[in-house]
């Protein structure tokens, strides 16, 4: 968990230090955004060995994620982008704080 962690915190900076330039922010966000899909699908996979506050944060990522990606495919217009837009750095911010408790709760094997 701490790999996953440290990565994810990784991502996050990048991201960040990329927002310099609005074009490589919105590009780094998009692949942040993918490798936390991927860190989300992985973490599901030991869904049972969680603590009920962990599987709680889990589902509500699951769902505020799921809801952003399908607004954003329903509604591709500029204004609905541009008010998703920030929303889904919130929820980058979610998962790492997710991730985090994960790692300092022990959670070696995830």
């Amino acid at each position: 968990m701490r790999k996953m962690f440290k990565i994810n915190l990784i991502g996050i900076i990048i991201t960040l230090v990329l927002y310099i330039t609005i074009w490589g922010g919105i590009l780094s966000q998009i692949l942040l955004g993918g490798l936390q899909l991927i860190c989300f699908l992985t973490i599901c996979l030991y869904f049972q060995m969680l603590t009920q506050t962990l599987k709680t944060h889990l589902v509500t990522y699951g769902i505020l994620t799921s809801l952003t990606i399908l607004l954003t495919c329903l509604y591709p217009d500029t204004f609905f982008l541009v008010f998703f837009w920030p929303f889904s750095g919130v929820l980058s911010l979610y998962f790492l704080y997710i991730t985090y408790q994960l790692k300092s709760k022990g959670y070696e094997e995830v």
